[in-house]
């Protein structure tokens, strides 16, 4: 399985997590509390990248310090939640992830965990419906939550009141720089890569629809919008995410590979339109032939993004 290490997890962040008496306070990080253990995690906050394989996993770490009365086990719970047509966030039901048995004699003990796609998604149920096998089903702003439960030496059982988010996000958003361009209007090559934008923002709109922003090439006050599959080919819709608006590129119509091939003979149709990606540095490229029909022909533009990684 990948490893998805932009995501391991790297600031400590105190979970607070010592035990009461059933008696006293109930509240993990107030009141009149036991010695018990405490559990720090490295990370309450995960990415999860549609896109990037459902066998990725994505990997936790907690530590846990043992006090007096020692932590056995911590059984780790999901939810999920995502937002109904209206807007309004719904979550689904708790169901246990696994649980993971804690060694007792040790002072402190380190804890990495990791979790795939399939089984985020297992014995959970949204308004009744399981959830997709289909990661491309998933909107940006989803999120799975963790929660931990304890169970110490003494019979008593705790959750703790930190938890870990995975929230959905994709692969491809981010900050681009131009490596190789052209663009060519009626035939004649007019601009290449030196003068496209130092940095180009692509955003995500859903699991598999990008929105550019400003610059369409070296032309500025432009926002259009593509896809990326699942097979990792980029195609231009007619139409923005609304289903209304059209995609267009200086207020024309855009056009593809797919749908005007012999309008845009002098770019790279036959070698672009993917995505290359690097899964070492990050640095994933995006190859692309567009254009648009205007007065006298055709303006074609061919444009490699690579991804600035800082």
């Amino acid at each position: 399985m990948k490893k998805l290490k932009i995501y391991y997890l790297a600031l400590f962040l105190l979970a607070g997590f010592t035990f009461v008496s059933c008696e006293k306070d109930s509240d993990e990080l107030t009141g009149d509390a036991e010695l018990g253990g405490e559990v720090i995690f490295k990370s309450e906050n995960l990415g999860y990248v549609v896109g990037n394989g459902k066998d990725t996993d994505y990997i936790g770490e907690f530590s846990v310090f043992q006090g007096p009365e020692k932590i056995e086990s911590i059984d780790i719970y999901k939810t999920f939640s995502t937002k109904d047509e209206e807007g309004n966030i719904i979550t689904s039901n708790k169901n246990l992830l696994r649980t993971i048995t804690i060694p007792t004699a040790n002072q402190h003990t380190s804890v990495p965990f990791a979790v795939t796609y399939n089984q985020l998604i297992a014995g959970l149920n949204i308004s009744g419906s399981a959830l997709s096998s289909d990661d491309g089903s998933l909107q940006i702003g989803d999120y799975w939550t963790l929660s931990f439960v304890s169970h110490v030496s003494n019979g008593s059982v705790h959750e703790n009141s930190h938890k870990v988010k995975i929230a959905v996000g994709t692969r491809f958003s981010g900050t681009y720089k131009c490596v190789d361009a052209t663009y060519y209007r009626i035939g004649v090559l007019t601009y290449t890569a030196a003068d496209w934008p130092a940095k180009t923002v692509i955003e995500s709109v859903d699991a598999t629809t990008y929105k550019v922003n400003d610059y369409l090439g070296p032309f500025s006050a432009n926002t259009y919008y593509f896809v990326i599959d699942a097979d990792d080919n980029i195609t231009i819709p007619a139409f923005a995410p609304d289903g209304v608006t059209a995609n267009v590129g200086n207020g024309l119509p855009l056009i593809s590979c797919q749908t005007n091939p012999n309008d845009l003979t002098l770019s790279k149709c036959a070698t672009s339109n993917v995505v290359v990606r690097d899964d070492v540095n990050g640095r994933d490229q995006l190859k692309m032939t567009l254009g648009y029909l205007g007065s006298g022909g055709s303006r074609e533009f061919y444009q490699v993004l690579e991804k600035i990684v800082e």
